[in-house]
């Protein structure tokens, strides 16, 4: 994901979480599998009891144009709406 990131943006605009920052409390990692395929993933940091931000969502490569991210996002809204941030 951070390599893809830094091909295709500058290093400034390039806010994507290292596996590191990813294993922090606030943070929350989820993947989108389909049998034993990785199909995408994405995160939420939790930024206050009320305000999250939606972190590193990725889609494979070789899934791109299948609903994989919207299915992430819908999940990630989801996790926001239950936490009520």
């Amino acid at each position: 994901h951070l390599h893809g990131m830094h091909e295709n943006s500058p290093i400034e605009h390039s806010f994507a979480l290292n596996l590191t920052a990813l294993q922090q409390p606030e943070i929350s990692f989820f993947t989108l599998w389909e049998q034993n395929e990785l199909l995408a993933c994405g995160a939420i940091q939790e930024l206050s009891s009320t305000h999250a931000e939606l972190k590193s969502m990725r889609t494979h490569p070789k899934h791109l144009r299948k609903g994989a991210a919207t299915e992430m996002l819908k999940h990630l809204l989801l996790i926001a709406q239950q936490r009520e941030y």
